[in-house]
């Protein structure tokens, strides 16, 4: 929420969980809530997403060995971002908040 939005610094356990390796000394954004927003601290939404592309080689484990770890090598491989880091480059930006990242974000 733009009119309860305060600077706070997480905790360095609360940056390990979210495996962060940026710089661990900025501040980050987060709502205190107000009348505005109704408590909650957010005021509208905004979507952040993975897209993992169905590569012959993706389709290949898909087919013959449906394993989670083997699909998330290949998205290594691939380059490809995660939901949580979307999520974190969102926080970054001040457009959400680490505790909203690791709600939605983080399920290992």
């Amino acid at each position: 929420c733009p009119h309860c939005r305060m600077n706070y610094y997480p905790t360095a356990e609360m940056l390990d969980v979210l495996r962060y390796d940026g710089d661990r000394r900025r501040q980050f954004q987060r709502g205190e809530g107000c009348r505005k927003c109704f408590d909650t601290g957010f005021h509208g939404r905004i979507a952040i997403y993975e897209v993992f592309e169905a590569t012959p080689k993706v389709r290949d484990i898909i087919g013959h060995s449906p394993d989670v770890e083997l699909l998330r090598e290949e998205q290594r491989r691939m380059k490809a971002t995660t939901l949580l880091e979307e999520g974190l480059h969102r926080a970054e930006e001040g457009k959400t908040s680490l505790e909203e990242v690791m709600r939605v974000a983080l399920f290992d």
